[in-house]
């Protein structure tokens, strides 16, 4: 009979369920960094959900626009550009809407251009809440080159900074 327990007891003890009595308990001691740097664990948690300005967010006019908001040119892409890149926009003569907007960089002596991301749907355009700031540094006339179906040759400098779009004033206004 005490084979037979002798043999539970160190088949329990092998699988974990009793400790042995010869063993004593041991003392572990651990010592905690002076200054330690905070998990990014438990950081507050960023919500990385893509923001969309919508068209219930668009105005019909500048006119419409406060005296604290800044107008700005808007430059719609169809991707994502990557902040502090070139880039180089050839303007198409049939498109109005941008030979207007360049026309009136030109006309202003405005170089800072918006650019932003564009996604259309069901529900029409949306565009991405956030955009990021261009320079124009270089322009020159295309009409001679293309045959007429260019009217600008654009090089832009990305900037590194994040714009905020609150409102957009419609295209044709």
């Amino acid at each position: 009979m005490r084979a037979v327990l002798s043999h539970a007891l160190l088949l329990h003890c092998a699988t974990g369920w009793v400790l042995p009595t010869h063993r004593r308990p041991q003392t572990l001691r651990a010592s905690a960094a002076e200054d330690p740097a905070p998990s990014p664990l438990t950081a507050p948690k960023r919500d990385e959900r893509a923001e969309w300005v919508t068209p219930t967010d668009w105005l019909a006019s500048p006119d419409d626009v406060s005296e604290h908001e800044q107008l700005v040119p808007l430059y719609v892409l169809d991707g994502p550009l990557v902040p502090g890149s070139q880039h180089e926009v050839n303007v198409p003569a049939e498109d109005a809407g941008l030979v207007r907007m360049f026309d009136d960089l030109l006309a202003t002596g405005g170089r800072r251009v918006v650019t932003t991301w564009g996604v259309r749907d069901r529900n029409g355009t949306c565009l991405a809440r956030y955009g990021c700031g261009m320079t124009l540094e270089k322009i020159t006339d295309a009409r001679s080159e293309s045959g007429g179906r260019l009217q600008w040759r654009c090089a832009h400098a990305l900037g590194r900074d994040r714009v905020r779009i609150h409102k957009v004033v419609a295209r044709g206004a």
